[in-house]
């Protein structure tokens, strides 16, 4: 299962993450090649199969710059036949892009954990919801994962992002401030030790490569963005001397940067792994809207995103704007909207005497 749909529909077992629709019936359209674009072809056959076999809610988590009337067309004729379809805005940090600012169809931008604004995502009057899209955790194929933390000795821990060509491994030591060294002239401390670098004009390879050759076991970079989300860079390339290294947010970085004791530094392969991205945003509400249509299959697809409309959380500026739309999607409150009596509190009678 991938990213996408693990955020729609992972399976609440008590292991990993949870979809927004679990036992959602999902199907996979592949219009992408394994390499290029998807042609507006397929695009538009895939939505005639989607009509076809009466799909309620379809996820495009892709975009373009060029508009298509034959594409905007199947758009709309999805839309007329009741079907809804939900597209990702794109992360360009610039005007929607296609299919989500077609009229016909849903566009959601992305928002980071506080609720602000992700950079990265693009904005416009096409903007209709937010979700999350910032270090999203969801599904990968089997062993395809990579999860990293730091663990300070008072057990709190902190999420990390494995750079690529790190070593699979963890390492403890302490933490020894490496954020001002030139480069190869990293303090004689940090032997045996963990090193925090901070992301700057060097490349991690480089600042890997000084906490390597300073002897340094393990090596914590801190991201410098204002969206609180590590750095998903690389070394690279495989080097078996290589630290274990991994990013962390500016506020893990600060949390990391305070703490005297002994930490342990890990990097993993998992079936999970965290990503950045409006293309993890849509699926959100694609699952919340699937949630809508099974409470409700008697709504239509426009009264559907009526509902999701009006029951988002109001962000930024009052009442909908270009960065956050009509507000942060709300599983809760459109479910409480559309089947009221699922959550009204049946008062209990007591029998005489007890």
């Amino acid at each position: 299962m991938g990213r996408v749909a693990g955020v729609i529909a992972a399976a609440d077992n008590a292991f990993g993450v949870v979809g927004v629709a679990p036992g959602v019936a999902l199907y996979a359209l592949k219009v992408f090649p394994e390499t290029g674009g998807a042609r507006t072809s397929d695009i538009i056959r895939a939505l005639h199969w989607a009509v076809a076999n009466h799909l309620d809610v379809v996820n495009c988590s892709f975009g373009g710059d060029d508009p298509s009337q034959l594409e905007a067309e199947a758009y709309q004729a999805a839309r007329d036949a009741n079907v809804l379809v939900i597209a990702a805005v794109g992360n360009d940090a610039t005007h929607v892009r296609y299919p989500a600012a077609y009229a016909s169809v849903a566009g959601v931008s992305a928002v980071d954990r506080a609720g602000n604004h992700a950079s990265f995502s693009n904005h416009g009057t096409e903007v209709d919801l937010v979700a999350p899209g910032v270090d999203v955790m969801s599904t990968m194929r089997i062993g395809e994962g990579r999860v990293g933390s730091v663990l300070l000795e008072n057990g709190i821990a902190i999420a990390a992002h494995p750079l690529e060509f790190s070593p699979i491994n963890h390492r403890s030591g302490s933490v020894v401030d490496c954020r001002f060294a030139e480069p190869g002239r990293f303090p004689a401390e940090v032997n045996g030790n963990v090193a925090l670098v901070a992301r700057g004009d060097e490349s991690p390879r480089d600042k890997a490569d000084s906490a390597m050759r300073a002897g340094a076991t393990a090596m914590v970079l801190v991201n410098n963005t204002s969206d609180d989300l590590p750095f998903r860079g690389t070394l690279g390339y495989r080097n078996a001397r290589w630290p274990v290294g991994v990013s962390v947010t500016p506020n893990g970085g600060a949390a990391i940067l305070g703490y005297t004791g002994t930490v342990r530094v890990d990097s993993y392969v998992t079936d999970y792994e965290a990503s950045d991205g409006t293309s993890l945003s849509a699926p959100y509400v694609v699952g919340v809207a699937a949630l809508v249509r099974a409470l409700r299959p008697d709504l239509s697809a426009g009264e559907v995103l009526d509902v999701l409309l009006r029951t988002a959380r109001d962000l930024g500026a009052p009442g909908c704007d270009e960065l956050y739309g009509c507000g942060l999607v709300s599983a809760l409150a459109a479910a409480r909207e559309v089947a009221p009596e699922r959550f009204t509190r049946h008062s209990r009678r007591r029998a005489i005497g007890h």
